[in-house]
């Protein structure tokens, strides 16, 4: 879990290696869901340049909004937590 979560926010999900889709069989979604959120809230968010730091901010104003864009469709489209 723990490597799906570091792909999908690697580089603050700014890079293009990082992942942008993850399939999950219907039977294990919820536990998937659970466990992927659990990992996630772990994360530290601040400046890069402190320790334990593992999300800095975004590089750019327009990244920002296009974030925003795929958050408000996701929950459009799935389940709220």
């Amino acid at each position: 879990m723990e490597s799906l979560s570091d792909g999908a926010m690697y580089n603050t999900g700014q890079s293009c290696c990082s992942v942008e889709r993850i399939y999950v069989h219907h039977s294990i979604y919820d536990k998937f869901v659970e466990e992927f959120v659990s990992v996630v809230k772990g994360f530290r968010v601040g400046p890069p340049t402190q320790d334990g730091v593992y999300i800095g901010p975004l590089v750019q104003a327009k990244q920002l909004e296009f974030l925003e864009n795929q958050v408000k469709d996701a929950v459009s489209k799935g389940k709220s937590m």
